[in-house]
């Protein structure tokens, strides 16, 4: 399966067992990101896998003209249901998005890139969409805790691995 879609296959039970887990517990991803962001009254943020929606909800309470992009057509369709501007958001990769040159004042990336097989054309697509000075947030998984449960202990060796989501 292609890691990117497989939220397809597991986008309504990803969504309750976010929720569940996140009930009783802080989200260090997210405070970590709310920490790092400027004044977002009318800047224009993009979120790049933007899941079903909650974090865009946050950022459009700050004031921010916000936009979703998500490999997921559940997520994206769970997103609408859940965000104030549903038109602004977008089924598609990270590496070829639909946005002009220069246009996002941020660009988040929570949990979204350490899925990806290449980062190279990502990071290009983001430096093309992101205006002079602009903030890009990325939180992704230590490599290390990937590595321990890779059967071949090499860092760098690809292999798919199993994790458990919340």
């Amino acid at each position: 399966m292609d890691i990117i879609k497989q939220f397809d296959n597991i986008g309504k039970d990803y969504i309750n067992g976010q929720e569940k887990f996140f009930s009783n517990r802080a989200d260090k991803a997210r405070e970590f990101i709310l920490k790092s962001l400027p004044e977002l009254k009318d800047k224009k943020v993009l979120d790049i896998g933007c899941g079903h929606g909650k974090d865009i909800n946050i950022y459009e309470s700050l004031g921010a003209e916000v936009y979703g992009i998500d490999a997921s057509e559940v997520m994206i369709e769970e997103a609408k249901k859940n965000v104030g501007h549903p038109e602004r958001l977008f089924l598609g990769n990270f590496e070829n998005t639909p946005f002009e040159e220069k246009y996002f004042d941020v660009i988040i990336g929570r949990h979204s890139m350490h899925f990806l097989d290449s980062f190279d054309n990502v990071y290009k697509e983001m430096a093309r969409i992101l205006k002079k000075k602009g903030i890009f947030i990325l939180v992704v998984q230590h490599p290390i805790k990937d590595l321990f449960l890779q059967e071949s202990k090499l860092y760098g060796d690809k292999e798919i691995i199993k994790v458990t989501l919340y």
